[in-house]
C-alpha cells in the first residue's frame, strides 16, 4: 500500500511542476483576437469573448458594433500579468486618422489594458472580458 501512496504523491508533484504559466497562452490569444479584428473578421474575433458576453450580445449585434476597423493600423500584445484565473494584458494599438489639410493620415499609438479570464463555462479556456 505504501508503494501506491508514493506513486500518487510523485504523480501529483509531476502534474504540479509541469503546469505552465498562463501568460504566453493569454498573450497569443489576445494577439489572435486583435488580428481577427484588424482583418475585419468579427466572426473569428467573437470566439474569444466570454460566454456571458456571447449570451447577451448576438453575433450580428457584435458585427454591427465594431467601429474603427478602418482606423486601426496595428495591435501588438506587449505583455500579460496573471493572477489566479484573471490576466491583465497590455496591447499597443495604432490608429491612423485623416486630418483636414494633410495629405497622409496621422498615426498615433496608445497602450490599452485588457482583462482576460479563465471561463469555466468554456471548459476553463481563457476569454476576453469586454468592459
Amino acid at each position: 500500500m505504501k508503494q501506491w501512496w508514493i506513486v500518487l504523491v510523485g504523480l501529483g508533484l509531476l502534474v504540479a511542476c509541469s503546469a505552465e504559466p498562463p501568460e504566453p497562452l493569454v498573450k497569443e490569444l489576445a494577439q489572435q483576437r486583435w488580428t481577427a479584428l484588424l482583418q475585419s473578421n468579427p466572426t473569428k474575433a467573437y470566439q474569444y469573448y466570454t460566454k456571458a458576453f456571447q449570451d447577451t450580445t448576438p453575433l450580428k449585434q457584435f458585427e454591427n458594433s465594431i467601429r474603427g476597423v478602418g482606423l486601426w493600423r496595428s495591435a501588438q500584445v506587449m505583455d500579460a500579468q496573471c493572477k489566479d484565473s484573471q490576466c491583465q494584458v497590455n496591447v499597443k494599438v495604432t490608429v491612423a486618422m485623416k486630418m483636414r489639410g494633410l495629405p497622409e493620415p496621422i498615426e498615433t499609438s496608445e497602450v490599452i489594458q485588457e482583462t482576460w479570464m479563465k471561463d469555466t463555462a468554456w471548459k476553463s479556456e481563457w476569454r476576453y472580458v469586454k468592459n
